[in-house]
């Protein structure tokens, strides 16, 4: 977050936990309609298991592949988007996913779009949008436990409630999230 005198959001808290890179961080904040689309920025609906892949692809020589995994706590499977991060050098991104809103842009497409496009093409990445707690366990063994955690949470979710945070406890949270990223010299 750029502005210190700006209100903290959820969504601020989300994105810095998550394992990006710095300049994806700093995209996310310039351009807010890319941070709202992020499944894993909304947590009425999806819980973030706070990992990505990182792939590439001949379809697009360059190009890096960021794929993320929320658990969508109403369908009650686990969804994959992803973020370009076109040519490689963490100066421009494009996020794949589905948006109830359909408010997509220049920065925000639909999954499909990735699929169908050049991403997509001879097979690449099929069947890759939609996971159980089965598929995810087998073919992404080192996220098995986080995503059991994420069923757990939803379950406490749907059960209790969610309690809302005040503006102070938000700018806690994220100052101690900035904190743990920092290296210790």
């Amino acid at each position: 977050m750029s502005n210190d005198n700006q209100e903290v959001t959820v969504a601020d808290i989300i994105v810095e936990s998550m394992p990006f890179a710095d300049q994806l961080i700093a995209w996310c904040n310039k351009y807010p309609d890319f941070k709202e689309a992020l499944k894993v920025t909304n947590p009425n609906n999806f819980i973030a298991l706070l990992a990505v892949s990182i792939t590439y692809t001949d379809n697009a020589p360059g190009d890096e592949i960021i794929g993320f995994f929320a658990y969508d706590m109403t369908e009650k499977f686990f969804k994959q988007d992803y973020i370009v991060n076109e040519g490689g050098n963490y100066q421009k991104f494009k996020l794949y996913s589905k948006l109830p809103n359909k408010n997509y842009g220049e920065h925000v497409q639909h999954i499909n779009d990735f699929f169908k496009g050049k991403y997509g093409k001879n097979g690449h990445y099929a069947n890759t949008h939609h996971y159980t707690l089965e598929r995810l366990s087998a073919e992404q063994p080192k996220l098995a436990e986080r995503a059991k955690q994420a069923i757990a949470l939803a379950e406490r979710i749907e059960k209790n409630g969610r309690r809302e945070l005040s503006q102070a406890e938000l700018v806690d949270m994220l100052a101690k999230v900035r904190q743990a990223k920092t290296p210790v010299a």
